[in-house]
């Protein structure tokens, strides 16, 4: 709009304004100002009075103007009623805008969107390439089973086209050559394994587009094709000689064998948006876009299904490590079948389930394959519980408390008698130690140590200063002094202080991740790197054997 328009637009806003919802005003206001039809779009794009709106949608010569009455509608304050009767008065590019509008009323969307429908097949062609580039998902539908290729590569273009609504098109009987064809040659759909099945399985795709698809698709598909009524004989002799290493075919290599047996065959059913399932024998089903997963193949290895999955998708390792934060050596390690590189426990199975998640795989199915090849995790035999068995070390502990009394009694009675006193014999030493320490299973305790020089005795030392230094990504849990301080993954480089005056357990899971410090002076190391380790005690009688014995030079 001309800059010279803008202060009248700003002076018939203002009286807007000031005339509220008074009818008589606003009406004297639209009277009083003489601005055209862009410069009533531009007022109509603020924030101006409800009833402003029905008198410019009910006045000469606003009213026949069909880009007044699409401001109007577009507007956010207009009256639902009246957007719903000026719909039907709209341009199809108008209607477009409604139809995708974000601050549009849904029943306003869904009434354009429907006139949007019965109009398209009026449209030229020019104009229906311009609809293709931003229709909406419904009309889309609709754009895709046109035979002109111009419509076809714009609709392909539009970022509101979904994977399983282009498969869902692929998939129709009357699909039109253009689209079989236009979609090969999309820089956007090309890559998708899904499409790729679509167009193999469809009777109408030209011969030579579904022979160049035909050597990507996995075992289980491959079987598919041969299985599918209505196929070229040509295509699914392609399918036989790909399925069988031994054929004559020449560059396919066959798959590496699995040491365990194969799984069974199972059928896939995942679940689709607004309700629908997906059955890979059925002939209409549509593909999920992000969730889709083939059956692996049985002459593969666990982690060649991983990487194979991933390298479909187009997904570096790097960008799987980087979301999940797992060490890109367990990554390869776990794509390689190398297990015994992985930590022990639970670690193994969460490696594969964030792998899954990040790839839109099943996360259960796939933690199920990885157990069927390796395993199941050995169950972890129940322990009786700590208050358990301190409750019943309590009657010992009085029993031997009280022995001890009266031995000490004892002792100072007998010393106390003058004969005793005047005996020149040399008397016997008795070394009274204390009972020895019983621990909690579930906790780890370090040994004591006999250096008893190494740090003040334990009424001297007051509270406990532990310093975490991350070199490696590492998960740690802090309590100190029961209280929970520290749950997550310490980065590399990042440093933690925790204080405490009684006790500090710590968990990690990484050892040898991990540097730390207590009250100043260097500990040695938890353990080894990758090893998981929990419950370690940390106290004042127990903080002597988690030191080096000489302090690091300042």
């Amino acid at each position: 709009m001309p800059p010279e328009v803008e202060p009248d637009v700003d002076a018939v806003f203002g009286e807007l304004l000031r005339a509220g919802e008074n009818d008589a005003r606003l009406r004297a206001a639209l009277a009083a100002c003489s601005l055209d039809s862009p410069a009533m779009i531009s007022l109509l794009r603020r924030a101006v009075p409800i009833r402003f709106l029905e008198i410019v949608s009910a006045t000469w010569p606003f009213s026949d103007d069909a880009r007044v009455l699409a401001a109007v509608v577009l507007n956010p304050r207009v009256p639902r009623h009246l957007a719903l009767r000026l719909v039907p008065s709209l341009y199809w590019r108008d209607l477009a805008d409604v139809a995708a509008g974000p601050r549009v009323a849904g029943a306003v969307r869904v009434r354009a969107e429907g006139v949007l429908k019965e109009r398209v097949f009026e449209l030229r062609v020019g104009e229906k390439v311009t609809l293709g580039k931003i229709a909406t998902p419904a009309v889309l539908a609709i754009l895709l089973a046109d035979p002109d290729a111009k419509v076809i590569r714009a609709c392909l273009q539009n970022p509101r086209l979904r994977e399983e609504d282009l498969v869902t098109a692929v998939r129709q009987d009357a699909a039109p050559r253009a689209l079989l064809e236009g979609v090969p040659e999309s820089w956007r759909w090309r890559d998708s394994y899904a499409i790729r099945l679509a167009l193999v399985l469809q009777p109408r795709t030209p011969l030579g587009v579904a022979l160049a698809q035909i050597s990507s698709l996995l075992t289980a598909d491959l079987l598919r094709v041969a299985d599918t009524p209505g196929l070229r004989p040509l295509k699914r002799k392609r399918r036989t000689h790909i399925a069988r290493p031994e054929g004559p075919l020449l560059g396919v290599r066959p798959p590496l064998a699995r040491t365990p047996k194969p799984l069974p065959a199972r059928q896939i059913d995942l679940t689709l948006g607004r309700g629908r399932r997906y059955n890979p024998c059925s002939s209409v089903a549509a593909f999920p876009r992000s969730r889709w997963m083939a059956e692996p193949s049985d002459m593969a290895s666990f982690g060649e299904n991983l990487r194979r999955e991933r390298e479909l998708r187009g997904v570096a390792l790097r960008d799987i490590a980087d979301a999940t934060k797992i060490s890109m050596r367990f990554l390869q390690a776990l794509e390689q079948d190398r297990v015994d590189v992985l930590p022990g426990g639970i670690f193994q199975r969460s490696f594969v389930r964030q792998y899954a998640k990040h790839l839109g795989l099943d996360p259960d199915r796939m933690v199920t394959e990885f157990d069927h090849v390796y395993g199941p995790e050995p169950a972890v035999p129940k322990t009786a519980s700590p208050s358990r068995k301190r409750s019943d070390a309590r009657p010992l502990l009085v029993v031997v408390g009280l022995l001890l009394l009266a031995g000490v009694g004892f002792l100072a009675w007998k010393t106390s008698r003058p004969e005793a006193r005047g005996a020149n014999a040399e008397p016997s030493a008795v070394a009274v130690g204390p009972p020895p320490t019983s621990f909690p299973p579930d906790r780890v305790y370090p040994p004591p140590t006999p250096t008893p020089n190494a740090l003040p005795p334990a009424g001297q030392v007051r509270g406990l200063a532990l310093t975490l230094a991350a070199t490696e990504d590492c998960w740690t849990a802090v309590q100190a002094d029961g209280a929970r301080v520290l749950d997550r993954i310490l980065k590399t480089g990042e440093s933690v202080t925790v204080n405490a005056k009684k006790e500090i357990v710590i968990s990690v899971g990484n050892a040898g991740g991990v540097t730390y410090s207590l009250n100043g002076r260097a500990g040695v190391p938890f353990g080894r790197e990758g090893e998981v380790r929990r419950n370690i005690v940390i106290t004042p009688e127990s903080m002597a054997s988690l030191l080096q014995e000489t302090p690091p030079p300042r």
